[in-house]
């Protein structure tokens, strides 16, 4: 389970022993987390405030949020420093750095009165929580400055939210992910509309079920629904299906998956980029409804590998309606 999925069970154990402000700080924290895995990397976090006791509580239950969500992670990332890097230049900042990193190992968690503790150093360099009175923020540390570059996202299982992440790889624009009208199923006919075919990300830190099926999470049945509608408009066969329980009841997606970075800068995301499809029929036999590709992921042997185990999980099924690359590649594996 990745931190995203444990971060509101952890947020809804601990509220009662932290005030407003520290609770928001935790919370903060835990998404600079999130992007942390999101983009393979283990960017530090500074938890600064002029509050000790603030600072103390957001700190401590940040770092046992991390012990939780990564018990097997090296036990120098379950300690916490202060970070103050003194210099009249950056040179001088980082060579501070440097020494600090030498003496103390690197850490994952410091903590500071404020950004300017380490204002010369080059931006970008560490995630920081700011805490000041009843406010919490969270962003990048910026080089000259007193305060954090600002960064406004934050991480949730919603539904709204999940979707509006599949949305990476495209330019809508803020407007239209941001809307209360947002609705991810009309903006996947959109792109289908306009003759936009593209792989489709998983929100940040989530993947794919190795199996698609009616209990996986909306977002996983959306981004197929969208694939079979590109199916539909580089084939001209058109369809009805959709997310519904209805849609799902019996069918079963196989999903090929590639790691793709996304063109917003957010880090690499887990892809769908094509699917075969399995239906249920009355007899309780399942078929091959529809097999699929991005074209930039064809002929490169997925369906091949996928094969066998196709056949342990149906035994001998049908397939609905082969076209000639179906019938060629039937006669390439029976052979």
């Amino acid at each position: 389970m990745s931190a995203r999925a444990k971060k509101e069970p952890f947020l809804d154990d601990i509220k009662r022993e932290l005030s407003e402000v520290q609770l928001a700080g935790v919370s903060l924290g835990i998404d600079c987390l999130i992007e942390n895995e999101a983009s393979y990397e283990d960017l530090p976090i500074v938890v600064a405030s002029y509050d000790d006791r603030d600072r103390s509580q957001v700190l401590d239950f940040l770092i046992k949020f991390f012990q939780q969500a990564y018990p097997h992670a090296h036990k120098d990332y379950l300690l916490s420093e202060p970070l103050s890097i003194g210099g009249t230049s950056e040179s001088d900042a980082l060579l501070n750095l440097i020494n600090v990193m030498r003496s103390r190992g690197r850490l994952l968690f410091y903590w500071a009165d404020s950004p300017s503790w380490f204002r010369q150093l080059p931006s970008n360099l560490f995630h920081v929580v700011e805490i000041e009175r009843r406010i919490a923020r969270r962003g990048k540390n910026c080089q000259g400055e007193v305060q954090a570059k600002r960064l406004t996202k934050e991480y949730s299982n919603a539904e709204r939210d999940l979707s509006q992440e599949m949305f990476g790889l495209v330019n809508f624009g803020s407007k239209a992910l941001t809307a209360p009208s947002f609705n991810a199923h009309e903006l996947f006919y959109e792109e289908a509309d306009s003759k936009i075919i593209r792989p489709i990300p998983a929100p940040a830190t989530l993947h794919f079920d190795k199996v698609i099926n009616i209990n996986s999470q909306l977002w996983q049945k959306q981004a197929c629904v969208a694939l079979r509608r590109y199916q539909a408009r580089e084939c001209n066969d058109g369809f009805s299906w959709d997310e519904s329980d209805v849609g799902w009841e019996n069918t079963v997606v196989h999903p090929f998956l590639d790691e793709i970075r996304l063109c917003d800068g957010e880090g690499l995301r887990e892809c769908l980029v094509g699917q075969v499809t399995m239906v249920r029929s009355s007899d309780d036999n399942y078929y091959l409804s529809t097999v699929w590709l991005h074209p930039f992921y064809r002929r490169r042997g997925k369906l091949r590998i996928l094969w066998p185990e196709l056949q342990e999980m149906y035994g001998d099924f049908e397939i609905e309606q082969p076209n000639d690359s179906m019938r060629a590649f039937l006669a390439s594996v029976h052979k």
